[in-house]
């Protein structure tokens, strides 16, 4: 008879926590569905709201101010009192945002709505990450992190052309009704099936244990070090193509440019999101093969920033080569997911967490900003065309604006020039 030994059966798994983990994670493909959502009403909400270019980019940016704001937070609520009842309050958060957004008669109101929908988005990969902790082995972590972010952007692929369709059929307002039902599907769903724990809950040290010193000390750790703002700041700036890009201005980059009707437009930044799917897995293997964490990130910011200037200011490119671009771009920049695992071997392993939250808080901080400026610069740029309430911009418009996009690279891969090399390794084993 061969006994099994305490690790085989730790790494053996039933479908249970598949399915916990799961709930969680249809919340994070719902969240990259509602990031998405305005890139392909950007015409509907300037007729609506009479507002033009900077108006719509400070819109798209509400929803990633509470998201940025609340990483930090979030990951302490989910420590504190487990992620189940954060991702209820933060599906019906969104629910409410939605409601709002759906019926709002002004512009303040429809950016009330989506800075709540951001606020219960920025639960989603933090929660979603802390069950998969709960429930699943160590060893099986990373495998995790790769499935939950590869659903969230089959939800930004599900949030262009599939949403493009519904904005078509049922008009921007009754397409977030809907969204604002499958948020509070997602909340009972999530109420039913998600525990915080395979067992009896136990008490994480730290934090749990009141231990507030030793969080701020942890803070001030993180906070104090330069690896620590030299990894946000190039994660945050190799996204921005993917923030004001792909999941605002990119529909209607593609309808000025090659003439397309917003599905079609849709369909074709759907295809940024499956070279998104595909690289964040490639460059987060790429990495760990090779031992180093600098030059696939290097990489990636330099690949990144010689395929935007194709697609930006190349004229006439065939449109199955500004597919393949657009597909190429996605694969290119998921330099930040090594950011990640960067930004915690760069402090003490007590810290990872802040660590993590920083990055993406400046990763989706970033994002907004581009949002926004890409808006003001289409506007300062502008000829002061309209179409009924609805302003027109040319493909020149799009260029110039999207010109600051091009810096962001520039200053991301300058910042992955500046991050230490850890060899994947831990800082507390490195002994630095």
């Amino acid at each position: 008879m061969i006994l099994e030994t305490k690790s085989s059966a730790a790494n053996r798994i039933g479908l249970k926590p598949w399915i916990v983990w799961g709930a969680a994670a249809l919340f994070f493909f719902y969240e990259y569905l509602q990031r998405v959502a305005p890139s392909v009403m950007v015409p509907d909400l300037m007729r609506a709201f009479h507002i033009e270019g900077a108006a719509i980019g400070e819109l798209g940016a509400f929803y990633y101010y509470a998201y940025a704001v609340l990483q930090i937070p979030v990951g302490v609520l989910a420590d504190r009192y487990g992620p189940k009842r954060p991702l209820v309050m933060a599906a019906l958060l969104c629910a409410g945002g939605s409601l709002l957004f759906a019926a709002a008669q002004s512009l303040g109101t429809a950016e009330l709505g989506r800075l709540l929908i951001g606020a219960g988005s920025g639960f989603a990969f933090v929660c979603c990450l802390r069950l998969a902790a709960n429930w699943f082995p160590e060893s099986h972590f990373g495998l995790l992190v790769g499935l939950t972010n590869m659903l969230g952007m089959v939800g930004a692929i599900s949030g262009e052309a599939p949403l493009a369709v519904m904005v078509h059929r049922f008009e921007w307002r009754g397409t977030f009704y809907f969204l604002a039902a499958l948020a509070i599907l997602l909340a009972v769903l999530i109420l039913l099936i998600v525990r915080d724990h395979p067992g009896p809950k136990t008490r994480i040290q730290g934090f749990q244990e009141g231990n507030w010193p030793k969080l701020f000390s942890d803070l001030k750790v993180v906070l104090k070090n330069p690896h620590s703002w030299f990894n946000g700041i190039y994660a945050g700036c190799i996204n921005a193509p993917l923030a004001a890009f792909g999941a605002l201005w990119g529909v209607s980059f593609m309808s000025e440019v090659y003439g397309l009707h917003a599905e079609a437009a849709a369909a074709s930044i759907s295809i940024l999101f499956v070279g998104c799917m595909l690289g964040s897995i490639f460059f987060g293997w790429i990495s760990d093969f090779t031992g180093k964490r600098k030059p696939p990130m290097i990489l990636s910011g330099l690949f990144s920033l010689a395929i935007l200037l194709m697609i930006l200011y190349i004229v006439n490119i065939p449109l199955f080569l500004a597919n393949a671009l657009l597909f190429a771009l996605g694969f290119a920049a998921q330099g930040p997911v090594i950011a990640y695992a960067a930004g915690r071997e760069v402090n003490p392993s007590a810290a990872a967490g802040i660590s993590s939250g920083l990055i993406n808080t400046l990763l989706i901080g970033l994002g907004a900003a581009s949002q926004a400026l890409v808006g003001w610069l289409l506007e300062l740029h502008w000829t002061g065309s309209m179409k009924g309430n609805e302003p027109i911009y040319a493909a020149g418009d799009f260029r110039f604006a999207m010109s600051c996009l091009i810096v962001l690279l520039a200053i991301g891969i300058i910042a992955g020039f500046l991050i230490r090399e850890t060899h994947c390794r831990q800082i507390d084993e490195l002994g630095l």
